[in-house]
């Protein structure tokens, strides 16, 4: 499970998601097991319609990271 900590810039739309909205965030993930996000869809207290802009982190409680790179997918667990 994803859930929203802090989101740091919107846009209106992105490539990915022309009738959306994109956040640039920070979310807490319960381990790295779970599939990084595509939308907001299952992420606690995010819209379905919302994506992520590059920038965007993933944090577990154990400090793994992960980020959106600037073509907009999330890179490895680190």
């Amino acid at each position: 499970m994803f859930q929203l900590l802090s989101i740091q810039q919107t846009k209106n739309a992105t490539t990915k998601n022309v009738d959306g909205e994109a956040i640039r965030c920070v979310i807490l993930a319960d381990n790295t097991s779970d599939t990084l996000p595509e939308t907001g869809k299952d992420v606690k207290d995010m819209g379905d319609d919302q994506t992520f802009l590059p920038g965007s982190i993933a944090v577990t409680p154990s400090f793994n990271l992960a980020m959106v790179n600037n073509s907009g997918e999330w890179g490895d667990w680190s």
